[in-house]
This record gives C-alpha cells, structure tokens and sequence, in this order.
C-alpha cells in the first residue's frame, strides 16, 4: 500500500475514485472549478539560479511558503486539489453551494496572497502575484494510462475556467466580500482500496527515499496539446 505520507500527493477525488465509481475509468462530476495562477516564481527562479543550490534552497522555500499559506484557505471551504504544478493549482469543489465557496475560496486566496506574496531573497525583493478563473458546471474526468494511472481533466467546462483566469472570453470581476458557509475538509486519508495504480513509480521512489534536495538543472519539457477534444465530448456526450 501507498504510505500515508505518499497519499497527500493523491487527489481526494481519486483516493476515493473506486467507492463513486468502482471500476470504472471516466466520470463526471457537478461541481465549481478554480484555476490559479501565480506569476513572478519564473522571474525569482531566473534571478536566484545564479546563486547555485543556496539560490534553489531559496526558490523552494518562497513556492512552499506560498502554497502552505494558500492551501489552508482552499481547503476550509471545502476544496479538492486536482492538480499541482510548478506554479498553478487546480481545486474542485462539489455538494451543495459550491458555487458560493469557489468564489470565496477563490477571495480569500487573494487576500491571502496580498499579505503573503512580497519576499525579501538574496536576488532582491520579489513580487508575486496570482490570477484566478472560477466556473461552475459539469466536469468530464479520465483515469488514463499505463504504468499508472493518471487524472485528467477535459471538456467543456474544464475548458472555460482557463478563460478568466487569463482575462479573455466572458466573465466579471469578482469584488467585495462571498459570504459562504465553511466545510474544513482536508486531505484526509482513503480507508480501503489499493492507491498504488494512481503513483507514478518514479514519485514514489523519490518521495519514500528521504528528503528531496532542491536544485536548478538544465531540461528540456515538452507538452502535447489535444485538439478538438471539447467539440466530441459535447458531440457524443461525457457518457460515451
């Protein structure tokens, strides 16, 4: 079995994925989603590459700090973390009002983030700041590959949130205070089920070895880019 300390860095959505939906490799799920996006960790990163493992010490500690401010904020109105990456996070929020708690997660993230996101590095003050997209709808989700099984996000719906986050397509600006009722829900631990199909092999090998050293090395990423994805879930629908 996958250690509990491992199975933080499982989506709640999955841990529990077999109870919803036993067996099954798709679902789809009602709900509201909130796309953030923190801008100025690539500029800090840059800066502080030049002062070797001391520089990428700093760089982990500023994006740890961060996301431990932000993640508390998430979680008490009921979040789920979809996804993390570099410098983004993804959280559904599911039940009854998760309209009016996206929304005010998503304000008090922001507020949160006034306070926390001005840094003293030895590159020099750095500031952050962060975007956000909130949309409600129906949510299409694909448990997909082989060595593990990995979530993805697609659809319609999953789509659009990307879209006022980055300030483009329809939306408004979400101003004042959300009144909405708190659910401290965290990232509780799965009671049954085998979560090792969800861990990528070399994860866990890294995570259960000890602590991790933070460095900068040169990489090459690539991404793949579906197309036209969107269009066949609305032709032949999210059951299909």
């Amino acid at each position: 079995m996958v250690s509990a300390s491992l199975q933080a860095y499982i989506p709640r959505m999955v841990r529990h994925w077999d109870e919803a939906a036993p067996g099954e490799l798709h679902r789809s799920v009602e709900g509201s989603m909130v796309f953030i996006d923190i801008s100025g960790f690539t500029r800090m990163s840059e800066r502080l590459a030049r002062h070797g493992r001391v520089g990428a010490e700093e760089v982990s500690d500023v994006i740890a700090s961060t996301f431990g401010a932000l993640l508390p904020e998430a979680y008490a109105y009921g979040a789920s973390l979809l996804k993390f990456g570099g410098d983004a996070m993804l959280f559904l929020f599911t039940d009854e009002g998760h309209e009016l708690r996206a929304c005010a997660a998503a304000k008090a993230m922001q507020r949160t983030m006034g306070e926390v996101g001005r840094c003293e590095t030895s590159a020099g003050k750095v500031t952050l700041r962060m975007s956000v997209g909130v949309h409600s709808g129906e949510f299409a989700f694909f448990l997909v590959g082989g060595s593990h099984r990995e979530l993805i996000v697609a659809g319609p719906d999953a789509t659009r949130v990307v879209g006022p986050e980055a300030a483009s397509g329809p939306g408004f600006l979400l101003r004042g205070m959300v009144e909405a009722e708190l659910a401290q829900v965290g990232p509780d631990i799965s009671p049954t089920g085998d979560l090792n199909q969800f861990a990528p092999v070399g994860q866990c090998d890294l995570l259960l070895g000890g602590e991790v050293e933070p460095e900068h090395r040169p990489a090459a990423v690539a991404f793949i880019h579906f197309h036209d994805f969107d269009t066949l879930i609305e032709r032949e629908g999210r059951e299909s």
